[in-house]
Formats: structure tokens, C-alpha cells, sequence
């Protein structure tokens, strides 16, 4: 028993006990994963093994519990299993996995856009819509800024640079300059030829993002996120972008390939709003943020012709990482992250971290190089964000 003042249950059944802090102790042992009994009125269940949507209780989906298939949020306060409560044998997680994958792969043939589905779409697009039309301006300006012509210094005929007077009294012959294209806006021909950005974005759709939603909005907000980088980027001629997921089942969840022509329309951009929701819902536990990472890199490189770095500055590439910082759980510390950072010089890579257990996302802000991670616990914080990362850390133009 986990110290503490005792309660009843409230589903009903045999009295249990939980803390007032919001520990659940169990009143059944494991056994077969089931999605459990619907409950029409809806009443909080804490403890048990029947209802579906209960919490700390034992293998029905729900929260807080142990053995469960999946996840499921019915809007009550979740009373969590402890740590030593929670382990299962081998065996058990191994039933509850085979019935979250087939929940999973039922839930992806039944992804469809209805009235209900279209009104929780709209709510989500009226959330970002400024956010939308911010980012938007951003991702113009920094194409028309492409094209602009610009004073290309130390050059031997041209007009006289005024900042050169020594230089050229000492006999220096590059004392000129004159008005040309930016590099960014020509190829090794002299040719126009904008240098587009490649960005991928690796979405956290862990089962801790469902977990926790209630308390912080970090699933909704990932979705904001997400459904703001379709609606924004969508169509830019300079940029090219994908989005990929990462869970405890894989660290590659393909969600929007390069070049999808159907990312802008709206019933693309909910099944895979959907569809994202699902993994974090079915998945089982576990973090591959680091390996999606990797991937990422090695992803966006792949297009690529040209395995010189020196000679591979036509595009500018960025992965984006969004998590919810819940690294330290599975043992990972701000040197893993940084080797990952720092795996291609031709990548930048950014931690966008859009929630935090404690201070876990403060401190790693701390031990890491200085614009490599961003807080971003509203969506709003977005569009700034990716201004900063674009023309500051890598990018060619300044637009402040």
C-alpha cells in the first residue's frame, strides 16, 4: 500500500484503496488486456478492471493503470499506478502490444472527415490562424529578400569601396565593389536559381503527449503545431518540407512526405492531425527522439547529389525536433542530444520542446549550446521561433 489517507473506490466494485494524492493502488492482478465495459453515464472508475477509461487500474484501456491495451482519456482525474505497481511480466505487455497494434491499424481504415471530425478541425484552425498568416509573411519575406541584389565586396574593377582607402594606398588591387545577385539567388553558372530550405519536422506522438494532455494541452498543442506548418508552408515555392513522427513503437512514422501536392487541403490535413492523435494513443511505452533524429538527418540528406560538403551549398536543411522533454524516465542526457545535433554540418538541427515534466526542459536549455533548443509552451511562440532559427542560426538573411 502506498502511504497516505485511504478512499474508496468509486466504480463500485470491491473497496480499493488510493491515496489523496492521486496514487492508485490496484485491487486486481494483471491478466488478459482488454478495451473494457462503456460506461453511458460516463462516472469516473479508479482501481478496477472493468470499465473503459478507467484510471490506476488494471487491464482495461484507460490511464494511470498496468496492462492496458492503450490509452483512454474519458476527461476524468487521473490516478496514477506507482512505478513498482506497474510492472508486468513479459508476457502481459507482450498481449497488451498485440491488441494496441490491431487497435491502431483499425483505427487507421476508420480515419474519415465527418460534421463532429470537421467542427474539431475548424477549432484547431481557428487556434493557429494568426499564427498562420504570421508564419506566412515570415516564409515571404524571406523569398522576395532571395532575389534582392546585393554590394559583393574585394572585388579588382567596380565602384571604389570607401571602407578600402588603406588597403589601397598599401597597393591592394581588390578595392572594389559592385552590385550583384545574392549567392543565394544563383547557381555556379551565374544563373538565377533561389536555394530552397528543406525542413522535416520529427513530431512527438509518444504516449506520454496522450497521457498528460489533460494536465498541459501538449497533444493539442503538437497538433497546432503541426496543423499550423501545413497551412503555412503549404505551396511555398522557397520551401520544401515533411513530417515524420516518433513513438515508443517506431522512430520513423511516415505522416507527409516531401513534395505532397494534397498537404493543403483540409481533409489531408485532419487524417493526418488524426492519425497523429491515434499513435500517441496506441502506442506502447518507450522514446526513440534520438533515433528519429538521426533518421531525419539522414533523410533530408538523402536528395542530395553531392556528398562534399564543400560543395553542396545550393540548400539550406533544417530537422525540427518536437518533443515533450520527458527524457530523463528513459535515460537520456543532454550529451546524447547533442551528439545528434551535431551529426552533419550541412543539418541544423532544433529541439523544440512544447512541454516539460518540472524543469527537465529548463535545465536542458542550460546544458546545451545556445540556439539549438527552443521553449515553445504555446503555440503562438511558434511563428517567432522559426523566424529566428531561419535567418539567425544558419539562415542568409536578416529580417529584423
Amino acid at each position: 500500500m502506498i502511504g497516505g489517507k485511504l478512499y474508496p473506490s468509486v466504480d463500485g466494485e470491491t473497496k480499493g484503496q488510493r491515496t489523496a494524492g492521486g496514487l492508485s493502488k490496484p485491487r486486481f492482478g494483471v491478466n488478459e488486456p482488454k478495451h473494457g465495459k462503456e460506461d453511458e453515464k460516463n462516472e469516473p472508475h479508479v482501481g478496477g478492471n472493468t470499465w473503459a477509461g478507467g484510471t490506476g487500474g488494471s487491464d482495461t484501456a484507460g490511464l494511470g493503470g498496468r496492462g492496458g491495451p492503450y490509452r483512454l482519456d474519458k476527461g476524468h482525474t487521473v490516478h496514477q499506478v506507482s512505478e513498482a505497481d506497474k510492472q508486468i511480466s513479459a508476457e502481459a505487455k507482450e498481449r497488451a502490444a498485440k491488441m494496441a497494434k490491431a487497435a491502431l491499424e483499425q483505427r487507421m481504415k476508420d480515419i474519415k472527415m465527418g460534421k463532429a471530425e470537421f467542427a474539431s478541425y475548424e477549432r484547431l484552425r481557428q487556434a493557429v490562424q494568426l499564427q498562420v498568416t504570421q508564419l506566412k509573411q515570415i516564409l515571404n519575406e524571406i523569398m522576395n529578400r532571395s532575389h534582392e541584389r546585393r554590394w559583393i565586396k574585394n572585388q579588382s574593377q567596380g565602384e571604389f569601396d570607401d571602407t578600402k582607402i588603406v588597403d589601397g594606398l598599401t597597393g591592394d588591387k581588390l578595392v572594389f565593389k559592385r552590385r550583384a545577385d545574392s549567392p543565394e539567388a544563383q547557381n555556379s553558372t551565374g544563373n538565377e536559381k533561389v536555394a530552397k530550405k528543406r525542413l522535416q519536422f520529427v513530431m512527438d506522438v509518444s504516449g506520454s503527449m496522450y497521457r498528460f494532455n489533460s494536465q498541459d494541452r501538449r497533444l493539442e498543442r503538437m497538433l497546432e503545431a503541426a496543423l499550423l506548418i501545413l497551412s503555412s508552408i503549404s505551396n511555398n515555392s522557397t520551401v520544401e518540407y515533411s513530417i515524420s513522427g516518433h513513438s515508443g513503437d517506431s522512430a520513423d512514422i511516415d505522416f507527409v512526405p516531401f513534395n505532397t501536392p494534397q498537404a493543403s487541403q483540409e481533409k489531408f490535413q485532419f487524417q493526418v492531425l488524426q492519425k497523429m492523435v491515434a499513435h500517441s494513443q496506441f502506442c506502447m511505452a518507450g522514446d526513440n527522439t534520438l533515433e528519429a533524429a538521426s533518421i531525419a538527418i539522414d533523410n533530408i540528406l538523402r536528395s542530395s547529389s553531392s556528398s562534399s560538403l564543400e560543395e553542396d551549398t545550393e540548400n539550406q536543411r533544417y530537422v525540427f525536433i518536437l518533443s515533450d522533454a520527458n527524457f530523463r524516465r528513459y535515460g537520456i542526457h543532454s550529451t546524447d542530444i547533442l551528439k545528434v545535433i551535431n551529426k552533419d554540418p550541412r543539418v541544423q538541427v532544433h529541439f523544440l520542446l512544447i512541454a516539460s515534466l518540472g524543469d527537465e526542459a529548463e535545465q536542458l536549455i542550460k546544458s546545451l549550446p545556445q540556439g539549438q533548443v527552443h521553449l515553445c509552451y504555446e503555440s503562438t511562440d511558434l511563428p517567432a521561433v522559426f523566424k529566428k532559427i531561419l535567418t539567425t542560426y544558419g539562415g542568409a538573411f536578416d529580417l529584423n
